[in-house]
């Protein structure tokens, strides 16, 4: 509001100019001449003061305004220098972030040419040599084993040598233990340059002419599997057939799509096929059987030893029976014996009486109980008392 009165105060000054000078002209027209040059005197000396007046109140509006902007603008302009460093603190993130980033997207790509260089050697060696495609598929068999919660020499052994009907050796990949002394064994078969070909084929023909050869590249895999006849081994006591395992389960899947006989074929001779995923179904299955028939032979355990807790309680039931026997018998001997001492003429006591009554010279007198002429009673703080109460409060 204050800064507002220089400028009410101009206003109202140039008002009263103007007012000065209405009123000048009309005077001017009605009064005579001879006033005119006082009066004109007069309007300039006004007109002068209220340009001062104006001049002056001007500057201290400029002033105020100057201030009062300066009052307005101070805030903003740490808000500014604030904002101004926020940025800067941004840029020098982002550009450590795009440094990090261009540091991980370099290392990705040394990975990943690390990463193609050891497929493609994994690749050349798979369609290379038999025996390392055989020891790749016997890793792959390892992990799915190791999965499957079955611990090795308990549940499954690797490399079983035995012998067949015919004096022959034989040594499967994997002989999976069973309850009741059985065994399935399990035999990894790797069957991937055909499918290799098939799956970089760039023509229907040339697929088809792949599949095929894949095809028969498993079936020779199981004629070959049962002609082993792992099952006839006399060592052990395995199942009626044998796992097939083919550790590329896409492979089996596109061999199956073309020919769904496949695996009928196999079963017919003995021979399971079984992928990744249904090999770890099926030893899961065992392993809940292990787990199942440890739980019985527990429960037989504690069957036993319950037994054996039983007749353990029976027999020390019998030990304190005896000794409550025993007891009993020298509470009998024990009044037999008191009355012996002091009941009757005879008796010790009533000799040793005499001996007082006849002046022998005596430190120490027997208890009152026993020299009164009354059968002896037992001490009811005596053992034999306190187990003989104990035992009529039992049988009430």
């Amino acid at each position: 509001m204050e800064s507002y009165l220089p400028l009410l105060t101009g206003l109202l000054l140039g008002i009263c100019v103007a007012l000065f000078g209405v009123i000048y002209h009309l005077r001017k027209k009605t009064f005579a001449a001879p006033h005119d040059k006082e009066d004109e005197t007069l309007l300039l000396g006004l007109k002068d003061i209220a340009q001062e007046v104006l001049e002056a109140r001007t500057e201290s509006l400029a002033k105020t305004n100057e201030k009062n902007i300066g009052d307005i603008l101070k805030p903003l302009e740490k808000d500014i220098a604030d904002f101004k460093k926020q940025l800067a603190d941004n840029r020098d993130a982002t550009a450590e972030k795009h440094g990090d980033l261009g540091r991980q997207i370099k290392e990705l790509k040394e990975l990943n040419l690390q990463i193609s260089d050891e497929a493609r050697g994994l690749t050349l060696a798979l369609k290379g040599e038999n025996k390392t495609q055989g020891n790749w598929g016997e890793m792959v068999l390892e992990r799915v084993l190791e999965m499957s919660g079955l611990e090795e020499g308990r549940e499954y052994k690797r490399e079983v040598t035995e012998t067949d009907e015919s004096g022959k050796r034989k040594r499967p990949d994997v002989v999976v233990l069973l309850p009741e002394n059985r065994q399935v064994v399990i035999d990894s078969k790797v069957s991937i340059k055909a499918y290799e070909g098939y799956c970089a084929a760039e023509d229907e023909e040339e697929r088809t002419q792949a599949l095929k050869a894949h095809i028969a590249s498993i079936k020779s895999h199981v004629s070959n599997l049962s002609s082993k006849r792992y099952q006839h081994l006399e060592a052990l006591n395995t199942l009626d057939f044998v796992l097939m395992f083919m550790p590329i389960e896409a492979a089996f899947t596109e061999a199956l799509r073309a020919d769904r006989e496949i695996f009928n074929d196999a079963i017919a001779k003995n021979i399971v096929i079984v992928t990744p995923t249904t090999l770890l179904a099926t030893l899961r299955t065992i392993d809940t059987m292990w787990n199942s028939e440890r739980q019985a032979k527990h429960a037989q355990e504690i069957a036993r030893l319950g037994g054996a807790l039983h007749d353990k309680f029976v027999n020390f039931v019998a030990d304190l029976e005896s000794i409550g026997n025993r007891i009993r018998q020298a509470d009998d001997d024990y009044e037999k014996a008191m009355n012996k001492l002091s009941t009757g003429k005879g008796s010790l006591i009533a000799r040793v009486q005499k001996l007082d009554s006849l002046g022998a010279k005596t430190s120490k007198k027997l208890p009152e109980h026993l020299t009164e002429n009354e059968p002896a009673k037992r001490d009811p703080q005596s053992p034999p008392a306190i187990a003989q109460e104990k035992e009529k409060e039992i049988d009430s």
